[in-house]
């Protein structure tokens, strides 16, 4: 995103909200090339579907992610309807509203960590350092989990720096 803004480094003003699910699908099991496809309950179809179902959701919210990054289709073989799907899904946002709003979309119960804000004073402080220098001031939620936002949770001031790191 640095690269992107064409900024050499950004204030962290806090840490995303984040939520992880298993969507489970249940369909039938049926011969590949006896089942005819009307008929069909194909659990990894429903699964696809669901997959760019939260793609879209996440696409629609301003600085909203979701990933789904496993899918264990069983029985498994390239000659069987799929029976069962189960989905990993991973969505992240900037703050706990746009998070849920992603996650209505989500059919089963996920685990989540609210969005967690950077102290205001340090981040001011870092502000004011970046502009001192000439620098344009860029603000960014962080998408990643980091070691400042257990800090920052438990009270300490804390804040962070994002810096450039893919320079062409």
């Amino acid at each position: 995103r640095l690269e992107a803004a064409g900024v050499p480094l950004a204030v962290v003003n806090g840490i995303a909200a984040m939520a992880r699910a298993t969507v489970v699908f249940d369909g039938r099991e049926g011969h590949a090339g006896t089942t005819p496809m009307a008929g069909r309950e194909d659990a990894l179809v429903a699964a696809a579907e669901f997959v760019l179902r939260v793609r879209e959701a996440a696409a629609a919210i301003d600085g909203a992610v979701a990933t789904v990054g496993r899918i264990e289709v069983e029985p498994g073989a390239s000659n069987v309807i799929p029976r069962r799907a189960a989905v990993s899904v991973d969505v992240r946002a900037p703050d706990d509203e746009r998070l849920g709003r992603v996650l209505a979309v989500v059919p089963a119960e996920a685990s989540a960590l609210t969005a967690v804000a950077m102290a205001p004073a340090v981040v001011a402080a870092l502000r004011e350092e970046v502009a001192a220098r000439g620098l344009p001031v860029v603000e960014l939620a962080s998408g990643a989990g980091h070691d400042a936002g257990v800090l920052a949770a438990a009270g300490v001031p804390t804040a962070m720096l994002f810096v450039r790191s893919l320079n062409g």
